[in-house]
C-alpha cells in the first residue's frame, strides 16, 4: 500500500529543498542513468516554472518510492501567450501498478485549462521510453507524433521551438522529433528484448522512430490540454473501471 501526498517546493526553505533532491534522486538514481544529482534537482526541485507540483509516494514503512513532477510554464510560443507543462516520473519496480500518476495529472491539467481558458496550452515531453509514450496514445484524442496520421509541418515547427526554449539537446538520430535528454532506464537484457520486439502498434511505432532510447534518446510528444482531449482522456480512463467497478458489484450481489 503507497501513500502519496503533493509537495510545492516553492514553499520550501533550503534546507528542505536539499532533503527533497537527495530523497527523490535515491529514486531517481534507482530508475534511470545518466543524470547527477545536481542536474536532477535543477530539473525536479528548483524548476524555473511559474507553478510546480511534486506528487510523493511513500510505501508502509514512510520511505520515499516515486515521485511525479508536473512544471507549468508560461511562455510566449509563435506570438501567443502558451501554458507548456513538462514532468518528470520515477517509481520503484516493486511498487508498479499499485499506483497511478494520471489521474493526478488530469486534474491538474483541468485546473490550468480552467485558469487559462484563452491561452494554448500543451504537455510538452521528450519520452525515454515506450511505456510513457503509450499514455498519451491510448488515452488522448489528438497528439503527436502518432502511427496513424503525419505530424503536421507546423506541428512539428512548434515541437522543435519548444525542445530548442527547454535546452533538449540534438541527438545523433536524423529524425527532427528526437533528442538526448540522457536519461537511460535501467533494464534487464530481458526487458529491453520485450520493448524492442513488443506487438503493441503505439509501442512498436515508437521503438521504430527512437530505437536508441536506451542511450538516453527522448521522443519529442505534444498533446494539446484542450477541453476536447480532457473529455477523451477522462473518458477513455475513467469508464473502464466504472464498468469494472458495476461489473464487480453485480457479481457480489449475485453470488
Amino acid at each position: 500500500m503507497l501513500t502519496r501526498h503533493v509537495v510545492d517546493p516553492t514553499k520550501l526553505d533550503s534546507n528542505e529543498k536539499c532533503k527533497l533532491v537527495a530523497n527523490l534522486y535515491r529514486v531517481q538514481s534507482r530508475v534511470f542513468s545518466g543524470v547527477s544529482q545536481a542536474d536532477f534537482g535543477r530539473y525536479v526541485v528548483y524548476s524555473k516554472a511559474a507553478e510546480t507540483s511534486i506528487l510523493i509516494f511513500k510505501n508502509s514503512k514512510g520511505v520515499i518510492v516515486g515521485y511525479h513532477a508536473l512544471h507549468f510554464f508560461e511562455k510566449r510560443v509563435q506570438g501567443r501567450a502558451c501554458m507548456i507543462v513538462r514532468a518528470e516520473s520515477g517509481l520503484l519496480k516493486r511498487y508498479r501498478g499499485l499506483s497511478s500518476t494520471f489521474g493526478f495529472s488530469v486534474r491538474k491539467f483541468l485546473e490550468c485549462k480552467l485558469r487559462y481558458p484563452l491561452h494554448d496550452a500543451y504537455y510538452f515531453g521528450c519520452m525515454v521510453h515506450p511505456a510513457a509514450y503509450v499514455l498519451p496514445a491510448r488515452y488522448a484524442g489528438q497528439y503527436w507524433p502518432n502511427a496513424a496520421k503525419p505530424t503536421p509541418p507546423e506541428i512539428l515547427h512548434l515541437m522543435q521551438e519548444l525542445a530548442d526554449e527547454f535546452q533538449l539537446k540534438t541527438s545523433a538520430n536524423k529524425s527532427p522529433l528526437i533528442r538526448n535528454v540522457g536519461w537511460k532506464t535501467r533494464e534487464t537484457g530481458r526487458e529491453q528484448s520485450y520493448w524492442q520486439n513488443c506487438k503493441n502498434a503505439d509501442m512498436r511505432y515508437f521503438v521504430e522512430i527512437n530505437p536508441n532510447f536506451g542511450d538516453g534518446d527522448g521522443l519529442l510528444t505534444l498533446v494539446p490540454i484542450s477541453f476536447y482531449n480532457l473529455r477523451t482522456v477522462t473518458t477513455r480512463f475513467l469508464l473502464p473501471k466504472v464498468y469494472s467497478a458495476a461489473r464487480d458489484f453485480l457479481a457480489a450481489r449475485s453470488s
